[in-house]
């Protein structure tokens, strides 16, 4: 316990020795001191989590018994950043994790494009562990048209909440409403913008050979292992206007090459996103050549000052060639969801994801309370609507084995 209380004495001295190097008082420097208190099927064994059009190493996730078991986790977060002039900008994101039950709950190796040279895991015993990393940490140059990133910062290249296929770089979970900040990657982007609703940019994101150092790994092992390593680099393109967007998007994405982009219009009231992704692995096995894609179609429509709805559909199909003949495989996903301010105080928002067959429907709700000016406390809960039948085959974990039933109080204090 001691050294749990020591990571978050660390992080917390680290954080005041940098808000002493600023330059500024923006408001983009603060702290979130977090608590969660969860109550969840405990796992029995972690499996790998790969995305559904390139194959990508993503991270892993935990199958789940029938028993229930309680945990809780601490965390201590400081966003900012020290503007030295000239144009630079020096950015962080230090994070500090104790007393995380249940270790598998975490990956043990970094996912793609991090590197575990900036981070530091503890771990006391086989059901807990702690962790104090530097989440992102990059150097920001902002010219008249040009800005350059060079660090760990985070990719968000997707435009849909549920199932983006264009989100490449540490996606978000589907059932996660927790969205504040996005762990980074390593990677270097050049953005230039010629125009108010045009900018192109270059994107490069390191890869890392597998390599296993006790608790910390670089990276695991991928499906597709180009002779080129899993780094990527992409080209992207956006231009629009006051009520359209489009954007445009090819390179290479850990050992695949890919292509897709991205439509949003406004009418009707509503907002629509119509986005999709297709990739080809760059190294295919002997005798096998596999296309994958994925597109999503998402709808929002703020009705008011209190309620805001969402729905996304989502398919996945991948066409295998080979000598015993061609063959499609298609997975079809749905989600739907809401915000409602119920008062000034409390909001709600339930959800139903429902991820290609009966088995694999998870409901969520997400209520919170502002318990203080700072301060919000929320009820989550995740169960699974029907449950996976063991009868069906299946070569990959079904969601709700994935993400079991959860309940959790969550309080979130920014500083």
């Amino acid at each position: 316990m001691k050294s749990r209380a020591g990571i978050l004495a660390g992080l917390a001295l680290l954080g005041l020795a940098a808000q002493g190097l600023r330059a500024d008082d923006g408001p983009d420097d603060h702290w979130v001191l977090r608590g969660v208190a969860v109550g969840l099927r405990e796992p029995s064994a972690a499996v790998p989590v790969f995305n559904p059009v390139t194959h990508a190493y993503l991270g892993q996730v935990p199958l789940a018994q029938h028993d229930w078991d309680s945990a809780f986790q601490a965390s201590l977060r400081n966003y900012g950043g020290w503007e030295p002039g000239l144009g630079l900008r020096l950015e962080w994101n230090l994070l500090a994790e104790a007393d995380t039950a249940s270790a598998g709950l975490s990956p043990t190796a970094q996912p793609l494009g991090r590197s575990a040279v900036l981070e530091r895991r503890v771990f006391g015993d086989a059901q807990h562990q702690d962790r104090v990393e530097l989440d992102q940490l990059n150097l920001r140059w902002q010219g008249p048209q040009l800005s350059v990133v060079a660090g760990r910062q985070s990719v968000n290249l997707g435009q849909n909440f549920y199932f983006s296929p264009l989100d490449l770089f540490q996606p978000f979970n589907p059932q996660d409403n927790y969205r504040d900040f996005r762990s980074g990657v390593d990677a270097l982007r050049a953005t230039w913008s010629p125009g108010h609703f045009t900018q192109v940019e270059a994107i490069a994101v390191a890869g890392y050979a597998p390599a296993q150092e006790g608790g910390n790994a670089t990276q695991a092992a991928l499906w597709l292992d180009g002779p080129q390593g899993q780094g990527s680099l992409l080209l992207r393109a956006e231009s629009g206007g006051d009520a359209w967007a489009a954007t445009a998007l090819g390179g290479r994405f850990a050992g695949a090459g890919v292509g897709g982009g991205s439509l949003q219009l406004e009418g009707l009231g509503s907002s629509w996103i119509l986005e999709g992704l297709a990739g080809r692995s760059l190294d295919p096995l002997p005798g096998l050549t596999q296309d994958q894609g994925q597109a999503t179609l998402g709808w929002t429509r703020q009705w008011n000052s209190w309620l805001n709805t969402r729905a996304e559909a989502s398919e996945s199909a991948a066409w295998t060639s080979a000598r015993a003949g061609n063959a499609t495989t298609l997975r079809r996903m749905a989600a739907a969801g809401a915000s409602i301010q119920a008062d000034p105080l409390w909001t709600l928002a339930p959800a139903l994801l429902w991820y290609g067959d009966p088995g694999q429907c998870v409901a969520l709700l997400d209520t919170g309370w502002s318990a203080s000016e700072n301060g919000t406390l929320h009820l989550i809960v995740s169960l699974p609507v029907l449950f996976y039948s063991s009868d069906q085959p299946h070569t990959l974990p079904t969601q709700t084995q994935a993400q079991p039933g959860l309940l959790s109080l969550d309080y979130r204090l920014v500083l």
